[in-house]
């Protein structure tokens, strides 16, 4: 990638960022971060399914635990960091993605459109945050993308399904691809 492109996904990457989550910092980050679902996928990185936590798939929860053996001697919130850290980068590997496959679709100005609603979409705060949204925009983006090897769209495709119930259609639209059906 070209060096202003890199610079224009980083910039609007963190400044959709510090917008959307500046309401959050009225109150000290990790506790303004260890709120609604976050709870229990960091329970589920520290101590695997148990009791109602089995509803949740498994591939954030664990990708989140191998990350705090990297993030444990950082500080006592490092499941919290390494959530926070992978969604973070996921969602701008993501948009690196989008923006590849819209430019060969639609050209510049539509890849470059396609970055900034997705930056600036007020719900892409769930990818800002440790949430499983940001990993599954990555691995669909990743499974969908004509410029990814075809093994990679497959594995790719196949997190997905162990990342968010809907990751079970990425597959599916994944092999109509790969076999050359099409949709009726």
């Amino acid at each position: 990638m070209e060096r202003s492109l890199l610079k224009f996904l980083f910039s609007s990457w963190a400044i959709s960022r510090l917008l959307l989550l500046a309401p959050l910092l009225l109150q000290p980050l990790p506790q303004a971060l260890n709120r609604w679902d976050v709870v229990h996928y960091l329970a589920l990185a520290q101590h695997g399914a148990q009791g109602n936590l089995q509803a949740f798939f498994p591939l954030w929860p664990a990708l989140i635990a191998w990350l705090f053996s990297a993030t444990a001697t950082i500080s006592s919130n490092g499941f919290l960091w390494a959530g926070f850290g992978l969604a973070n980068f996921s969602f701008l590997i993501a948009l690196g993605l989008m923006h590849q496959q819209a430019l060969r679709l639609w050209g510049d100005r539509a890849a470059r459109w396609t970055v900034l609603l997705a930056c600036f979409n007020p719900l892409s705060l769930f990818a800002a945050i440790p949430y499983t949204e940001a990993l599954y925009l990555l691995l669909t983006a990743a499974a969908l993308s004509q410029t990814v090897a075809p093994l990679l769209q497959g594995v790719a495709a196949g997190l997905a399904a162990a990342t968010r119930p809907r990751g079970c259609c990425c597959c599916r639209v994944f092999y109509c691809n790969a076999a050359g059906l099409q949709r009726r």
